[in-house]
């Protein structure tokens, strides 16, 4: 049995009691969300098809979005074909929960970010400290390509991120200017003919908080254009949190609609998978 610090110790028999609730991004708070993307990744293993289920539980209902989408990732990553390369945008699926699956599926992993950051582990993986905007990669080459929570900072103001050990994403900026389309349109030209790409990013009111821009109404048909114009098809998923845990909308004006802030982060993601 793996030996766990006595505060963890704690940690957990205080989530028995409070049914995981926890202090927002305190230690407390990011250990017992890496024990639920963990006990998820491995029960979506059994059943990939499981996800939208497995979290829609009461006890998500105080997480972030990465409940929601480190599920479907891997339940969608899990599905494909192994192929050679793999990208991910951003650097969220750099964690060695992720890099497992990853690792699993493709012969080589690229991690591309604007800042360098410690990999959670070594071996068949390739760092590229870039602007997704002007990146020198092969275009056409990447068998998967994932962006998790990442092109919603692009022409962004992301000098909170002060955890960086090398600093700040991108300098601040005066006049911010969402430029998530160029992102999502430089990932595509990346994209091999026949890959599959997996972006998130979290929707409101088409308005900035803490220098990321979240996605309105009228920006999910944008991606629908945008992805028409590249002869590609995609499926968008809209999830948010409720007291029920994490949920899945069909309209799309319901969900634009739908408000409920009983947890950190964004309480509405969407999930993009393109062919």
């Amino acid at each position: 049995m793996k030996k766990i610090p006595r505060k963890k110790w704690l940690w957990k028999l205080l989530n028995l009691i409070r049914n995981d609730r926890c202090l927002s991004y305190s230690p407390h708070y990011f250990w017992t969300r890496e024990e639920n993307i963990l006990h998820l990744a491995e029960e979506i293993g059994k059943d990939l098809n499981s996800w939208k289920v497995k979290i829609k539980v009461p006890r998500y209902a105080y997480f972030c979005e990465r409940i929601p989408e480190y599920s479907w990732v891997t339940s969608r990553i899990t599905a494909l074909p192994k192929g050679g390369m793999a990208l991910d945008v951003g650097c969220v699926m750099n964690t060695e929960i992720m890099l497992d699956i990853l690792l699993q599926k493709y012969q080589e992993m690229h991690f591309l970010n604007l800042v360098s950051e410690p990999l959670a582990r070594h071996g068949r993986i390739s760092y590229h400290s870039q602007d997704i905007r002007k990146c020198t990669l092969l275009p056409h080459s990447y068998d998967l390509i994932t962006s998790i929570s990442t092109l919603e900072h692009v022409g962004g103001d992301n000098s909170y991120n002060e955890f960086s050990p090398n600093g700040t994403a991108e300098i601040t900026k005066a006049v911010m200017q969402p430029d998530w389309e160029k992102g999502l349109k430089s990932c595509l030209n990346l994209l091999a003919p026949t890959g599959t790409m997996l972006v998130s990013l979290p929707f409101d009111r088409g308005q900035w908080k803490e220098g990321a821009y979240q996605l309105s109404y009228n920006d999910l048909t944008k991606i629908d254009q945008i992805c028409a114009e590249a002869g590609k098809e995609v499926k968008v998923m809209l999830m948010g949190n409720s007291p029920q845990g994490w949920i899945e909308f069909q309209d799309r004006i319901e969900f634009d609609r739908y408000s409920f802030s009983n947890a950190p982060g964004a309480n509405r993601v969407v999930l993009i998978e393109i062919h």
